[in-house]
């Protein structure tokens, strides 16, 4: 049994190496190092090599940010560059404030004003007013009759009736 599992595992080295001296040449390239023993085997050499995963510890040489070095070394496009020095220039610039829900001039607020003015006897338990929320937007439904269907309309109203 064991001398079949060193069969496969011979046959499957000799068909990646096509694959490993790819991945030497980009270790070469990036200065990446694969950690071998780190190598965990999710199914067995014999299945198919799309349903196969292969997971590998990569250990990245003591760099902050690699995006600094490629554009270093010139591996990434110009306009590539261009793109991400723009991204830069845009965290600088000024954030628009956050909307309020109710401006000074609101209709909202007006009816909130109005009834404020109403119970100025002082409804709660300790003298302070109670407050509603009252819908500013009423929606009237509207009814049609076209042959034997009935049809509804929604329309939208700024005040009640």
């Amino acid at each position: 049994m064991n001398a079949a599992k060193q069969r496969e595992k011979l046959g499957y080295e000799s068909r990646n190496t096509f694959e490993r001296s790819e991945l030497t040449e980009h270790i070469a390239q990036s200065g990446h190092e694969i950690n071998r023993k780190a190598i965990e085997r999710r199914a067995s050499y014999s299945t198919n090599k799309g349903k196969r995963k292969i997971r590998e510890a990569i250990d990245i040489v003591g760099e902050t940010n690699l995006m600094n070095r490629r554009l270093e070394e010139g591996r990434v496009s110009d306009d590539f560059a261009y793109c991400l020095s723009k991204l830069g220039d845009n965290k600088n610039t000024a954030r628009p404030g956050k909307r309020k829900c109710l401006g000074q001039g609101s209709i909202a607020s007006w009816r909130k004003r109005d009834r404020d003015k109403k119970r100025e006897d002082g409804a709660g338990i300790f003298g302070n007013k109670k407050r509603r929320c009252q819908c500013v937007m009423s929606v009237r439904i509207n009814r049609y009759k076209i042959g034997g269907l009935t049809v509804k309309e929604l329309g939208r109203r700024t005040s009640k009736p």
